[in-house]
Parts: C-alpha cells; structure tokens; sequence
C-alpha cells in the first residue's frame, strides 16, 4: 500500500529563484528574517497589537467593536498561515509587498504630492517629489547593486531626515 506524500505548495516555487534569493537575503531587513526570526511572529504581534488598540479606544461596547473590527482579524489569520511557511520564504513575502506598496506609495506621492503639489503651488512639493524618487524601487534592482541594498537603504534614510525635516519646517503640515 502506497502512502500519499503531501505535495509541495506550487505557487510558492515563484520564491525559489536565485534573483529572488539575492534580493531577499541581501536585505537590511528581511535579509536576517530569511535566516532567523519568522516573520510571521512580527506580523502577528504587530496585528493583534492593532487590533486590540482598535477595541479598546473605540467608545463603543466590547460586542461592538468585535464586530466593528472584524475585518483586522484577516490580517491576523494571514500571519499564522505565514508561520506554516519556511523562514525564507516567509521573508521573501514581505520582501515583495514590501516593495509592491512602497512602489505605490512613491508612484502616487509623486503624482499625488508632486504634480499635483507643483501645479497648486504647494512649498512642500519638492519635498513630497524627492522623497518619492528616493523611495522608488528601482536602483537597488540592477544586477551591480544587488549586493549593495543595505548601503542603499541606509543611505535613504540618511538622505530622508533632513528631507523630513525641511518638510515639516517649510511644508504645510501646521
């Protein structure tokens, strides 16, 4: 009698690829998770830390603020089927929606707070626009830089403070 071995998980093969493993591994951040702590534990902490924040600050009933929070229960669920994965691939993950948002994020500053900042006249506009093209995933993609991402990721916070900074003096945060 033969016994059924569980297959793989196919879609999560799209991990595997050494392009993928070099981003991942030479990361400042998930680089040691790939190696180390699970990221799933950060993440659930981090949502059940949310989550809760949520139901105690609301002034609604306990019953009402479960269900009114229902939905941050999700990310939750999300995070323990994380914990099932393998640490790398775990890593990889969050590596990639890491990038995928902060695209976003820079994608639509820019347009958002930059165009959009420029043609209204806005002071902060070019604080908006620079920390979006800092930001942008792009430059840590070229196969000579790959091995640099920490140093580039250090070197775009360093470059950001003072960004922030002049921001929130010359912008129109107050």
């Amino acid at each position: 009698m033969k016994t059924k071995i569980k297959p793989e998980n196919k879609a999560l093969e799209i991990f595997e690829t050494p392009w993928l493993r070099n981003h991942v591994e030479g990361h400042l951040f998930f680089g040691p998770l790939a190696k180390g702590f699970p990221l799933g534990w950060i993440l659930i902490a981090l949502f059940t830390v949310y989550y809760i924040e949520a139901i105690v600050i609301s002034e609604k009933s306990l019953h009402q603020n479960f269900i009114a929070n229902f939905d941050k229960l999700f990310f939750i669920l999300v995070a323990i089927y994380l914990l099932k994965q393998p640490k790398y691939t775990q890593a990889a993950i969050g590596w990639c929606v890491a990038k995928f948002v902060g695209g976003l994020i820079a994608f639509v500053s820019l347009i958002a707070g930059g165009l959009v900042g420029f043609l209204r006249g806005q002071p902060d506009a070019v604080h908006i626009t620079l920390l979006a093209v800092i930001w942008f995933p792009c430059i840590e993609f070229l196969p000579k830089l790959t091995k640099q991402q920490k140093h580039i990721t250090i070197g775009r916070i360093l470059i950001s403070i003072p960004i922030f900074s002049l921001w929130y003096k010359i912008g129109t945060w107050h």
